[in-house]
Order: C-alpha cells, then structure tokens, then sequence
C-alpha cells in the first residue's frame, strides 16, 4: 500500500481564513495521479462554484 503524507495546513487553514478555492486547489496540487486529481477536481470544482470565496470555516454539511 502506499502512503501519501500531505503538507500541514496553513496557519489560515487552521483559523478558517483560508478560501474554499485557495484550499481545494491546494490539495489538488498535492495529488500526483492524473487521473485521480480529475476525478478530485470534478466533484469539487461545483463546491468552489458555490462557495468558492468564502473562508473554509464558514462551509456547512449542505454546502
């Protein structure tokens, strides 16, 4: 099995004052399988398109 380790989250990223585009293309950024940063980036660009500018901390479970 392998093992990928992924970056700590920013010091914005823990207080919430990250965006939500800022975090999602973060994490894409990290994820070295095309084809599973397609599959990624599919389901989570309608969540940036939604909410895209505001801080991390303000998503809800319907977001």
């Amino acid at each position: 099995m392998t093992v990928v380790s992924f970056l700590a989250p920013s010091s914005d990223a823990l207080a919430g004052g990250q965006s939500v585009a800022a975090a999602v293309g973060r994490f894409l950024d990290q994820v070295q399988a095309a084809t599973t940063r397609a599959g990624y980036a599919a389901a989570l660009t309608r969540l940036t398109a939604l909410a895209g500018t505001r801080p991390t901390a303000s998503l809800r479970p319907e977001d």
